[in-house]
């Protein structure tokens, strides 16, 4: 995904996400705890630009939050943000702050990326904060 970010506008980059996805949706078939739960994380992600996707993007997101098994912080991060965004901020903003307040959890081979969603967490309460 993040190599499709740095070349959003290159067509060619784009082109390539039906084949992520179909990528993601082999290993949701082979094995979808693989990473944590990663893929159903990417699935979502991917299925938040489709109009009406929302019971399959929700549908991800908990899948990809119940394989993390709270190891990984970034699909509540993001699911949090995305409710937020699409009409339930209260919500959102409840489990941000549960988010944060729990903090880093024993996963020493993740605390780089579970450090970068508590920021990301923390900005958007605050960003929140601030838009009231």
């Amino acid at each position: 995904m993040d190599w499709i970010r740095v070349r959003e506008d290159d067509m060619d980059a784009i082109g390539d996400l039906p084949r992520i996805e179909v990528l993601m949706e082999r290993v949701v078939v082979l094995d979808a705890a693989y990473q944590a739960g990663s893929a159903h994380f990417y699935l979502a992600l991917l299925s938040a630009s489709l109009p009406e996707a929302d019971a399959i993007i929700e549908d991800h997101f908990r899948r990809a939050i119940a394989m993390a098994k709270g190891q990984t912080l970034m699909p509540e991060v993001f699911y949090a943000l995305w409710l937020s965004d699409n009409g339930r901020a209260q919500r959102g903003e409840t489990l941000l702050r549960d988010i944060v307040a729990r903090g880093l959890p024993a996963a020493p081979e993740r605390t780089l990326v579970n450090q970068m969603a508590l920021e990301k967490a923390q900005d958007a309460l605050n960003k929140a904060k601030t838009a009231r």
